[in-house]
């Protein structure tokens, strides 16, 4: 019989007409189609193209092969922009936020935190606190992100 599982990891390599937008494609056999032992349900799990990322298609298990490692390493690092786009978003997402007065941390998707502090004589506010950990995140996670803000923002107050 076949030698496919659910559960396993398959590249879609096919030269059928009618399914040849799957050719290349990485997937998980999801099931099996009832009355069609020849076929199985494949769930796109690779971004080559983001509008069929996540959908199910039937195909035949004549067009399936096991994912080798270094398919996976290549399917991996040919992501398009908006994948590149999805993986900052990711690493960027707050996974957490703790305030802790004079600081604020804030823990971010990659694993790391930022923590910032009231300055002498401000009042602790937590949505300041966080709004500035954002900035300093994304402006440089050093004491230079507050340069920019320096930059900006008149000393005159009639300004």
């Amino acid at each position: 019989m076949f030698k496919f599982k659910i559960g396993d990891q398959v590249i879609i390599r096919t030269t059928s007409a009618s399914s040849y937008f799957l050719n290349g494609h990485l997937g998980t056999i999801i099931g099996f189609e009832p009355g069609r032992p020849s076929c199985a349900n494949v769930r796109i799990d690779d971004q080559k193209d983001p509008s069929r990322w996540g959908m199910v298609y039937i195909v035949a298990l004549r067009d399936l092969c096991h994912a080798e490692v270094l398919e996976l390493e290549y399917l991996i690092r040919d992501y398009t922009p908006i994948e590149k786009a999805c993986q900052e978003i990711n690493r960027d997402a707050i996974t957490g936020v703790k305030f802790s007065p004079p600081a604020t941390i804030v823990f971010w998707g990659d694993g790391t935190k930022t923590v910032v502090k009231c300055q002498g004589g401000d009042e602790f506010d937590p949505e300041k606190g966080l709004a500035m950990a954002i900035a300093k995140r994304h402006l440089g996670n050093d004491g230079k992100y507050y340069d920019t803000f320096k930059k900006f923002i008149p000393t005159d107050s009639k300004s």
